[in-house]
């Protein structure tokens, strides 16, 4: 629930089918529904062009319903489409910049798998400047 066809090819790397979604995308006013949790899903996987695109389209990186791609980015400790992001749309409330240096820092302690501390330790750097 919640998630568009976007998001979901988002979501399983089918870069094809995330290609052809985006040949002609809907600006955000004239289909919610297809941007349904696109950008902070693109946002959590690094995935900047889709950001990018939903940008353009209109979508607000932090939706009504509280999904949140500085969240998202800084929560992985993706500090590339958190630098993007915020160089094109800071929030206008400093909660959302907290919950994101709050994701960074609960997140920043190595553990299999996971990105390098170093990277989450940018973004907190990032968002304290």
């Amino acid at each position: 629930e919640g998630a568009s066809e976007l998001c979901v090819a988002v979501a399983t790397d089918n870069k094809e089918a995330v290609q052809q979604l985006l040949v002609d995308p809907p600006r955000f006013q004239e289909s919610h529904e297809f941007w349904e949790g696109v950008i902070e899903t693109a946002a959590g996987k690094n995935v900047i062009d889709v950001v990018a695109k939903a940008l353009d389209a209109g979508v607000p990186p932090k939706s009504d319903k509280g999904r949140d791609a500085y969240a998202a980015a800084a929560g992985e400790g993706h500090y590339e489409t958190l630098s993007f992001l915020l160089s094109k749309r800071k929030p206008e409330k400093p909660e959302v910049l907290k919950a994101a240096l709050w994701e960074a820092t609960w997140n920043s302690h190595p553990y299999e798998e996971q990105r390098p501390a170093s990277d989450f330790e940018k973004c907190v750097q990032l968002l304290l400047d």
